[in-house]
């Protein structure tokens, strides 16, 4: 039936008959519009009883709302608009099922199942609510809403949009038009992002915008839909794009009105540019900061459908500098915008206020002019967002493009130079920052006034510097920084002491990583030499082939003192593998042949271990160990050669072998011993070598097989016995001492042990207190008695008399544990340091061995009497993992 005020008729049609066992008929509810006067009536009895109760909860529906009922049971039946089929929707447990018919849908037909619908949306589809939506043509889409619980939070909202087809389309299936979650932030934090679903009331019908609320891009602060799009009531499909305006009519009421003043002519720009475009709705050919540029030839278009109403661009400022006003300019002096047009009005938006300024009809034809409008007060903010609140257009331009060609903040430092900026960074307080923040927005050239005024800054103002410069492009740091390394040449520039301002730039050189490489690399080759070695161990982490490149144009010039630690940070630039390119080319021939002898071997040496791997490096090496080479040729690089060697290059091999053997240097032959321990099938050649008429060839050879030992390389079967015989027989302490370190290290053995026995009598303490430590290791019970006689001589030197109670307990002899406990009883000894080592040693030797009455043996270490440090080592000592076998 049709109301008195000709809105919209309400009817309930029969549904499909329920599956419950009641099998009592369903109804759905059907809203279309009104009836022609001579349109045949609806005259069932359910019809003419409800249409009454029900035209007044639908009369919103005619006028630009859309209803809303309680939970509904499926399926529902939404008869179509003007030129547009009937849409039937089903949703169960099992599945959201939808189809279009021509006429009213019955219980029958084919029809299309959503394929992507979430299990759990489908578990809660019983509770789902339905929403029949008005669009400003009178054609109806329907929305889906289910709320789907979530355990420990809020429900979760998942939406779908369904329409059926235009009647001229003839087909039988309708549109999803959208579906998904909304409200439900996914994304990284801080990059969240959520679907947002709008429906707004127009003078008929409604307008159907979805969009998203991105937590990056936001009104300063205000939540903004972007990426909108609106349902087409033509074509029942999506724009490519759709206004929204994302302040609300509320806080746009209580907006405080500003007045511009129109100006003309030229004033003179700020030395600094406060405000910097960094967002916006929209942009046409993405043209945003422009805006904030410091000049009016491009400006900022928006690029939405419509008059522009809603959309923003949003402007960093700063906290610390104070706005006074806006300087406004609207037309674009260097191009012509198609359609342009002047806002009628801005709203000026901070994270907490909102200014509203109306421009006057004449803003687009008046193209010299600016606005300049004076806030009521100061205003300090980090973010300032312009909105469009609606154009000034032609009457005949359906779709304006609301311009601005530039916006400027009027600060009270506007007409400061960034010298005088800078200077001000030593002033302290407010004012200082904020001459800091406008320096940030200076780029390069406020980095060079801060430059050039670090000498006459104290040291907050240069900590205010810092951070400043902190903000800027790596680009601009890193020479800064470079810069400030060279003037602390005489600080202390690393360690834990190291000069504050130069720890911080060799902290923010580190970070800017490959970016710093130009101005590390000028250290390098310009800065004194305690910057230049500085310079070169940062490069070397952040930008490995071009501290190669660096490292060897300058080592020519330099003293020894300062390749030697040059070649430290070039060994570790060689060793990176994107430094490998970069040695290669410098290792081939064409290039090699250019540097002199001292470059040659630096670099050779530099690349050490990598030298088997790479292309032309063994060419490189023997290209300078001919054999007129000199002295320095043949010392120095018989490190990278015995890598060579280690890998089994055979001429490496021999050439290691003969400077052992017969190289008539003994500085040679020994550092030929040293670096012969890398190679397994030179141990032969190390033992003949034990025997050199040089005591540190023998010294070297003998320490050379132990690590070899130590290595897990076996030893031929000469090296014992002369191992022993050096132990026992050389003249030279410290060849003893190697020997015994060398048969420390050896398999076990009864000849070895024997050795190491026979020298508990040696002259030299240190001797003695060797072969303790390797009868300890080597577990030699057999000599027991012997080392805690040694540990029991009062004459014996303090440290031997140590190592033997050391030696007891890694031997695990148990028979010592009385002799031990008694010693360790001396730890908590006030009057004697002897006894307190010696009892120290006892207490970690008994530690080792592990008595089962250990705790009673030591209790009076571990009571409250005890000095603090003693109830320490006893603790220690009871907590201790033994390696020694249960008795």
């Amino acid at each position: 039936m049709r109301n008195a005020s000709g809105f919209a008729e309400t009817f309930f049609v029969s549904r499909a008959r329920s599956r419950a066992a009641n099998n009592h008929p369903r109804w759905c509810l059907i809203v279309r519009p009104a009836r022609a006067q001579n349109a045949p009536a609806v005259t069932t009895l359910r019809t003419l009883v409800s249409s009454l109760s029900l035209a007044l909860a639908f009369v919103t529906t005619a006028t630009g709302a859309f209803a809303q009922a309680a939970p509904t049971a499926s399926p529902v039946t939404v008869q179509g608009g003007p030129g547009q089929d009937t849409l039937w929707v089903e949703y169960t447990s099992k599945a959201i099922s939808t189809r279009a018919c021509a006429g009213p849908c019955g219980s029958g037909g084919e029809s299309l199942v959503m394929s992507d619908v979430p299990t759990e949306v489908l578990a809660s589809a019983g509770s789902a609510k339905t929403t029949v939506i008005a669009l400003e043509n009178g054609r109806r889409i329907l929305r889906l809403d289910v709320e789907v619980p979530v355990k420990d939070a809020p429900s979760s909202l998942w939406t779908a949009l369904f329409a059926a087809p235009l009647a001229s389309a003839k087909q039988s299936q309708a549109t999803v038009l959208w579906s998904g979650w909304l409200g439900k932030k996914g994304g990284l934090e801080g990059e969240e992002v959520m679907n947002v679903l709008r429906v707004e009331p127009l003078a008929k019908g409604n307008r159907v915008v979805l969009g998203e609320q991105r937590e990056s891009l936001t009104i300063c602060g205000r939540p903004a839909v972007v990426a909108a799009r609106a349902v087409d009531p033509q074509t029942l499909s999506w724009s490519k794009s759709a206004m929204v305006d994302s302040l609300s009519d509320d806080e746009k009421k209580k907006a405080e009105k500003v007045v511009a003043v129109r100006e003309t002519g030229t004033l003179p720009a700020p030395t600094v540019r406060l405000l910097r475009a960094n967002a916006a709705s929209s942009a046409l050919e993405k043209r945003i900061d422009s805006l904030t540029d410091g000049s009016t030839e491009l400006g900022w278009t928006e690029a939405k459908i419509g008059d522009g109403r809603g959309e923003w661009v949003r402007m960093a400022a700063s906290n610390d500098v104070g706005i006074v006003g806006l300087s406004v300019q609207i037309r674009p002096t260097a191009v012509e915008v198609p359609d342009g047009a002047a806002p009628s009005t801005l709203y000026f938006a901070t994270d907490t206020k909102l200014y509203q300024l109306d421009l006057p009809d004449s803003a687009w034809g008046d193209r010299d002019a600016r606005y300049e409008v004076k806030l009521p007060a100061e205003l300090k903010t980090s973010c300032l967002a312009v909105v469009v609140g609606g154009a000034h257009s032609a009457k005949n331009v359906a779709n304006p493009r609301v311009t601005i060609a530039e916006i400027t903040a009027r600060t009270a430092l506007d007409s400061l130079s960034l010298e005088a900026l800078a200077n001000s960074l030593g002033q302290g307080g407010d004012k200082a920052r904020a001459a800091a923040a406008m320096l940030a927005k200076g780029d390069s050239k406020g980095i060079a006034a801060i430059a050039s005024a670090w000498t006459k800054l104290d040291g907050a103002g240069q900590s205010l510097a810092m951070e400043v410069v902190d903000g800027a492009a790596c680009t601009e740091q890193a020479p800064f920084y470079a810069e400030r390394l060279t003037q602390l040449a005489d600080k202390k520039l690393s360690g834990p002491s190291a000069d504050p301002v130069a720890a911080h730039a060799r902290d923010r050189l580190r970070r800017c990583g490959r970016a710093s490489a130009p101005a590390l690399g000028k250290l390098i080759k310009e800065a004194p030499d305690a910057v230049r070695i500085v310079a070169a161990e940062e490069m070397a982490v952040v930008a490995p082939a071009e501290t190669v490149t660096a490292i060897v144009s300058v080592l020519p010039k330099l003293n020894d003192a300062v390749r030697r630690e040059l070649r430290g940070s070039l060994a570790k630039a060689a060793g990176s593998a994107k430094a490998r390119t970069t040695v290669t080319e410098h290792l081939q021939n064409e290039r090699f042949s250019t540097f002199d002898e001292v470059v040659k071997i630096d670099l050779l040496r530099a690349v050490g271990p990598a030298l088997p791997d790479i292309e032309n490096g063994k060419q490189a090496l023997f290209g300078l160990l001919s054999k007129q080479a000199s002295f320095r040729a043949r010392y120095l690089l018989l490190a990278p050669t015995a890598d060579l060697a280690s890998k089994g290059d055979a001429e490496s091999i021999t050439f290691v072998r003969e400077a052992l053997l017969k190289d008539v240097d003994k500085h040679v032959r020994t550092r030929a011993a040293e670096v012969s321990a890398k190679v397994p099938s030179l141990s032969a050649d190390l033992v003949t070598a034990a025997a050199d008429s040089e005591p540190r060839v023998r010294e070297a050879a003998l320490h050379a097989l132990g690590q070899s030992a130590n290595q897990g390389n076996k030893l031929p079967t000469t090296a014992e016995p002369v191992l022993a015989a050096s132990l026992s027989k050389d003249g030279w302490t410290f060849v003893r001492i190697a020997a015994a370190d060398a048969l420390s290290v050896s398999p076990k053995s009864d000849s070895v042990d024997k050795a190491l026995a026979d020298a508990l009598l040696d002259v030299s303490p240190e001797v003695r207190g060797r072969a303790l430590d390797g009868l300890g290791v080597h577990k030699a019970r057999t000599y027991a008695a012997a080392v805690r006689e040694r540990a029991q001589i009062p004459e014996e030197t303090l440290d031997v008399r140590v190592r033997a109670l050391l030696a007891l307990g890694a031997m695990c002899d148990r028979e010592s544990v009385d002799y031990l406990t008694k010693m360790a009883l001396g730890a908590a000894s006030q009057t004697s340091e002897v006894e307190r080592r010696l009892g120290a040693a006892a207490l970690t030797a008994l530690g080792e061995i592990h008595p089962s009455d250990l705790a009673k043996r030591i209790e009076k270490l571990t009571s409250k009497e005890s000095p603090i440090l003693v109830r320490e080592m006893a603790k220690s000592a009871l907590s201790a993992t033994t390696t020694c076998e249960s008795k």
